[in-house]
């Protein structure tokens, strides 16, 4: 069975409180011998948590589109981001159950996730920020490249 290592990150940030939410995603793809496979970024208009969620969906879709047989394949979220972890993990499935669950913010984001895992086995595992990890800090300054080529771009 293949597994696929996806370390992830968002970033966002504002410049005062009348302005927009900048973000940045960003994720690396390691196959089961930890070679990297891929990487990727985006940069959007995103608060954190929509940020860190988008990029754990484009980490997933691209390792879905580099594996050979999905259905004979697991794929790892590694994230800082506990919401994320958490989502992934356990709480999109419970919030699916909520009787205002399509008022939830980051909605649309999470139906992305509960779509993904039906196609694929899906796991999260948390990685902290404080300690060093090169797959996790790749991933941190790919979002913030991401999210500072972006907001140059809208300026």
């Amino acid at each position: 069975m293949a597994k696929y290592k996806i370390y992830t990150d968002g970033s966002s940030a504002r410049s005062d409180n009348d302005s927009p939410w900048i973000s940045g995603v960003g994720y690396v793809i390691l196959d089961s011998e930890n070679n990297l496979v891929s990487e990727g970024s985006c940069g959007g208009y995103d608060k954190i948590g929509a940020a860190e969620l988008r990029a754990a969906i484009m980490g997933i879709e691209d390792a879905m589109n580099i594996a050979q047989d999905v259905d004979n394949s697991t794929f790892v979220v590694y994230s800082d981001s506990k919401y994320v972890v958490n989502a992934i993990n356990r709480d999109m499935y419970l919030w699916k159950n909520e009787v205002r669950y399509k008022e939830r913010v980051n909605y649309n984001l999470i139906e992305n996730l509960l779509r993904l895992s039906r196609e694929a086995t899906i796991r999260s595992n948390w990685v902290s920020s404080r300690v060093s990890n090169d797959y996790n800090n790749f991933a941190h300054d790919i979002a913030n490249e991401s999210r500072r080529e972006f907001l140059l771009c809208e300026a």
